[in-house]
């Protein structure tokens, strides 16, 4: 009995998916299968894997290859392809921990096969480096998706990442959950949302661990337009949960209304605004007429949109960032920008 399918969309990522198919090595290979989705890459991603998998013959492992469609849509195929009790999505740069399988195992016996497990996950550089550790505390105790809905949206007490958290497949597949196809960014955290809010036993577990590579050429670490995907991910999000008519997910559609969804496209503002200030050389006025210029081309009606959202706002004290933001982005970028120094200094006194 295969235990846990690990479907790993993968596009132009040759240099670094032989360590995270290696981080799977390492695991009892007779309970895990591995399902690489190629998804259209330019480079010897697919080669690399073929190569991988024909050195390591004895592996319940496949290359699934399909034109370029985001990574939704791959994450789709594989899961599709999957035959494991438990489903996880793990990208082509990111691994796991040693005796991930045996931890993993003995949690889902403890706890009677729960329908989604979560854990602890480490942000590291493309080297191995820490950058941040886990931050949270979770007690290791089953609840429900809600409960958990209520933690991660409402009062920030964890976090789920993408490749941190484990699926019953066929809680996935009597719920028809799949990623939204064509949505690049913010498409793991509505699908993840969504999956808790029909959960009836979530499980946190401190036993494995999942390293989150954090690169400069990713689609989150670079300028892209298609990052704004992420405002109508949590769109669709907002109305998923307001459509439960009932008052605690009431409460999680309001929140992811008028804070999630206008946090993310204030904090996406910022990352291009400075990337065409700081890279392209641009002034800001300029660098905001042409971002403003391509919003309006790629999400029609959004920025008209969003700052209705961010006018209709009940004011509550001292201006937060979306007020500053929507009086003056060139000030909010100044401000940004004073605050990351004064984070990075107070990093480096308190490691000094």
């Amino acid at each position: 009995m295969i235990l846990l399918s690990f479907v790993i969309p993968a596009y132009n990522v040759e240099r670094h998916i032989s360590s995270t198919l290696a981080s799977l090595l390492k695991q009892p290979d007779d309970r895990i299968e591995i399902i690489v989705v190629n998804d259209g890459s330019t480079d010897r991603t697919e080669e690399v894997a073929h190569d991988f998998f024909r050195t390591h013959s004895h592996l319940n492992a496949r290359v699934l290859t399909q034109p370029n469609a985001g990574v939704s849509s791959a994450r789709n195929a594989g899961l599709e392809q999957a035959s494991g009790a438990y489903v996880v999505f793990l990208d082509g740069d990111d691994y796991i921990s040693d005796r991930f399988i045996n931890r993993f195992e003995a949690v889902i016996n403890k706890y009677s096969r729960p329908q989604i497990v979560h854990w602890p996950y480490d942000l590291v550089n493309e080297q191995g480096a820490a950058i941040l550790p886990f931050p949270y505390q979770t007690v290791a105790a089953p609840q429900s998706g809600i409960d958990t809905l209520d933690a991660i949206i409402l009062h920030r007490k964890t976090r789920i990442w993408t490749g941190s958290v484990a699926y019953r497949r066929d809680f996935l597949a009597n719920n028809r959950l799949y990623y939204t196809v064509g949505c690049a960014a913010g498409e793991d955290l509505e699908f993840t949302f969504k999956a808790l809010s029909h959960a009836d036993s979530v499980v946190f577990s401190d036993g494995p661990r999942s390293y989150y590579v954090q690169r400069s050429g990713s689609v989150m670490g670079s300028y892209n337009i298609r990052k704004f995907d992420a405002v109508q991910a949590m769109d669709r999000l907002s109305d998923h949960f307001a459509d439960f008519q009932d008052s605690a997910f009431s409460a999680l559609a309001k929140r992811v209304y008028d804070y999630d969804a206008l946090h993310f496209y204030v904090g996406t503002y910022r990352m291009c605004l400075q990337h065409l200030v700081d890279v392209q050389g641009l002034s800001v006025k300029s660098a905001v007429r042409q971002l403003d210029g391509e919003l309006d081309q790629a999400y029609p009606g959004m920025r008209r949109h969003v700052t209705a959202r961010m006018s209709a706002r009940k004011k509550r004290g001292l201006p937060d960032k979306i007020d500053i933001f929507r009086r003056s982005p060139h000030l909010y970028l100044s401000l940004s920008r004073w605050s990351d120094l004064r984070r990075k200094q107070q990093s480096g006194t308190k490691h000094g």
